[in-house]
């Protein structure tokens, strides 16, 4: 999970991790995991706030313009989950 996390800040992303789709043979570490990911690397949140804030992005196809002449329109992502 660490090194995931890890790989997304390298490639410029600030990764949002569904707390309760993470798990591991010791609880305990997982709970540590997540506590040093919040505070250093992501976003640890509930994975309903997740799927909330995924649904509520515009549709990919009113992203992208009609054609390559017209003008793209700034599209704004709604705030953030926390």
């Amino acid at each position: 999970m660490c090194h995931t996390v890890e790989g997304a800040i390298g490639k410029g992303f600030r990764p949002i991790i569904p707390r309760e789709t993470i798990g591991d043979r010791f609880p305990g570490v997982v709970q540590w995991n997540l506590y040093d990911i919040d505070n250093k690397f992501g976003d640890v949140e509930s994975t309903d706030s997740v799927v909330d804030y995924l649904n509520g992005l515009p549709r990919f196809e009113d992203t992208v313009p009609k054609n390559l002449s017209d003008p793209q329109s700034e599209v704004l992502a709604p705030a953030n989950p926390a």
